[in-house]
Parts: structure tokens; C-alpha cells; sequence
């Protein structure tokens, strides 16, 4: 229900209520307003908010429980309210046709009736970023979804089906791995994480399995080392910890 209302001086609100269209009511919402009013009046209002609000905390529970099944899928805070959540989506590919990564993913997925709306949509400063200090592609793997617009089986639906199109997509788009980096030589995704450590410098190198029908295939390089939620670090079977393993374990909490 949109209804509202205005405030201001008594010579403002005169000339609003002296306007033809408003006397004849045909610019208002005389019928839904006297619905809204009555509802206020018999406080019908906290129940219907009550159920609303308990509606919208299990969709946002269902939808966040599934999507964080995948690893590769992060969720960095649960709303607590609103209608929205930001999910970021780790390991999308560059574009060839200009999209960011998320966007590019997002009419993936729309091809195949999943909307989601690409984070770089939400972004205030994306023309802007050198003057907000913020990277411009701060948004390119993420998205905000909407659990509020769908019931619970149909959000339960549409976050599995999410789910399968980043696999799908993060395993086949373009015949390339996904969140991999090869150089000319076509070194294997294990060498090139090596070098970007000893040649790089980099601290830090996150490699993930990457799946073909649903069993792992190879290795991902992430091009950021950004670990999704519930992760575990451990060493190998003949490799004890050592001071590096408690770094990353560290750095991922």
C-alpha cells in the first residue's frame, strides 16, 4: 500500500487543498486511505506487521541457509530487517561484452528465470569511486536480493536454483574455470598460485575445487583472497600447522 501525506505551511497545504483534482478526489486515494485509517484506528496495524515481520525473517533464513551451501557463495552479514540481501559471489569471470562479472551473471541467470539485480546497479559512487576512495569494481561480484516480493516456497526455489546456475556458470561460462588465471604458456592453476606468491608477493592465495557434475574437477585460483563463511583451513595429511596455516586461519576470521 503507498499512501502519504504533507506537511507544511497553512498557506502551502491551502493551495494543495483547493485544487480541482484534489477536491473531486480524483488525485487521491480516498477509498485505500479510509482503509488504512480504519486499520490504524482498530490497531489492526501491529498485527499485520508482527506477520510481515515474522514472514520476512523466515525467507531471509531460507534464502541465506541455501545460498550459503555453496562456498563459493558468501554472505558477509544477515539482515536483520528490510527486504534485501548482499551476496557476493566469488569467482565470476570477467566479461567479454563489456558487463561487470555480476552483471554478466545476472542475465545468466534471468535466461534461465532467476532475476537478481547486480550489486554495480546499487552502487552510489561507481562514476565517482577516485573521489569516494572506494575501488570501482567494489561491486562487480555481488547482488542484492529480494526475499520479500515471493513466498517461502518459491524463495526456497529460486535460492536453489541460483545455486545450480553458479555452479553451472562458474564451471562451463566459456569453457574456462571459473575465478582461474592462466598465463600464455598455459601454466597449470597450482603454478600460477605458486608464482603469484613468490613473484608477486602476495600474502595470501586462495585456491578452491572447481566441480563437474558435482565432483571436483581441478583447482580455482581466486583472483581475491576472500574466503566464504564457514570455511576451514587444515593441513595436509603429512603436513603438520605451521605458522603460516595459523596466519590464515587467522586472517579468515
Amino acid at each position: 500500500v503507498r499512501l502519504g501525506w504533507v506537511e507544511g505551511p497553512t498557506e502551502i497545504i491551502q493551495s494543495l487543498v483547493d485544487l480541482g483534482y484534489i477536491q473531486s478526489q480524483g488525485g487521491c486515494a480516498p477509498f485505500v486511505g479510509e482503509i488504512v485509517r480504519t486499520a490504524i484506528e482498530g490497531g489492526w496495524q501491529e498485527q499485520i506487521l508482527q506477520k510481515l515481520t515474522s514472514s520476512f525473517r523466515d525467507r531471509c533464513r531460507i534464502l541465506c541457509d541455501i545460498l550459503q551451501s555453496e562456498p563459493g557463495i558468501r554472505i558477509k552479514n544477515r539482515p536483520l530487517g528490510g527486504y534485501f540481501v548482499w551476496v557476493d559471489f566469488l569467482g565470476l569471470p570477467q566479461s567479454d561484452n563489456g558487463q561487470d562479472s555480476a552483471s554478466a551473471f545476472a542475465a545468466y541467470c534471468l535466461d534461465r528465470g532467476v532475476k537478481i539485480m547486480p550489486g554495480s546497479r546499487c552502487d552510489s559512487v561507481l562514476k565517482h569511486c577516485e573521489s569516494s576512495r572506494q575501488p570501482q569494481d567494489l561491486c562487480f561480484q555481488s547482488a542484492r536480493l529480494c526475499f520479500a516480493d515471493m513466498d517461502a516456497k518459491d524463495v526456497e526455489e529460486g535460492a536453489k536454483a541460483l545455486v545450480e546456475y553458479y555452479r553451472e556458470y562458474t564451471s562451463k561460462a566459456g569453457g574456462k574455470k571459473i575465478g582461474t588465471t592462466t598465463d600464455e604458456q598455459g601454466d597449470n592453476n597450482l603454478v600460477m598460485a605458486a608464482r603469484r606468491v613468490v613473484e608477486n608477493n602476495e600474502d595470501v592465495v586462495v585456491l578452491m575445487p572447481s566441480y563437474d557434475e558435482r565432483s571436483p574437477a581441478s583447482f580455482c585460483v581466486l583472483e581475491v583472497a576472500s574466503l566464504p563463511n564457514h570455511s576451514l583451513i587444515f593441513p595436509g595429511s603429512f603436513n603438520p600447522p605451521h605458522e603460516g596455516h595459523i596466519a590464515l586461519a587467522n586472517a579468515s576470521l
